[in-house]
């Protein structure tokens, strides 16, 4: 699945430019923001979670979540595993390595982000099935 859909991010793209003051007449420095436009899902985002304070993973109903670069743009992870949308996200608070996302299939896969890719993607090296159902409910 090709992520070819565009969004807007602003994390801090912010450049100073050499400008003329209107007030004084002089040469000075201006800061302009131009916004970081970023390669994004071509759905719906559910869920977003700061993985570092550069990267920053979002979840989303085309059934994958991507870790992006926020300073650069770039696309760092994809992550794939879920068959239906995927619903939340959330970082081992210990590690920026290992997340943790949930879906409308009522699974938690489970990615460690040291592990190798496969045909360009993360797949998770652990998954919790049924994740809705709770085992009290169905003893009543």
């Amino acid at each position: 699945m090709s992520h070819t859909h565009k969004s807007v991010l602003s994390p801090s793209p912010f450049t100073l430019i050499d400008g003329w003051s209107r007030r004084t007449s002089k040469k000075q420095k201006i800061l302009l923001f131009i916004p970081l436009e970023i390669t994004c899902h071509s759905q719906c985002i559910f869920a977003i979670a700061w993985i570092t304070d550069r990267l920053l993973c979002a979840t989303s109903g085309d059934q994958t979540s991507v870790i992006y670069d926020v300073e650069t743009g770039d696309e760092i992870d994809l992550l794939r595993g879920h068959t239906m949308s995927v619903r939340s996200v959330c970082k081992l608070p210990s590690s920026s390595h290992v997340l943790a996302t949930g879906g409308r299939d009522s699974i938690i896969n489970i990615y460690d982000r040291r592990y190798s890719k496969k045909q360009g993607a993360l797949y998770p090296i652990n998954s919790i099935a049924c994740a809705h159902f709770s085992s009290t409910a169905l003893q009543k």
